[in-house]
């Protein structure tokens, strides 16, 4: 599977003279990005109440 993806990956690239490699890493940060938002976003869904509950009343 992973292969066929590289395969039309490299393909799709030459057609729009890009290098796939120039285009993996693109879509290597850009799933990175992605991961790390929604984990982040995923903490703080936990943590936020927790720190809430946490806070004095004034």
């Amino acid at each position: 599977m992973w292969k066929q993806m590289d395969e039309k990956l490299e393909d799709k690239a030459k057609s729009h003279n890009l290098s796939a490699v120039n285009v993996k890493t693109i879509l290597h940060v850009s799933y990175t990005i992605i991961c790390t938002n929604t984990l982040y976003e995923s903490v703080r869904s936990v943590a936020d109440p927790l720190i809430d509950s946490q806070r004095k009343p004034e």
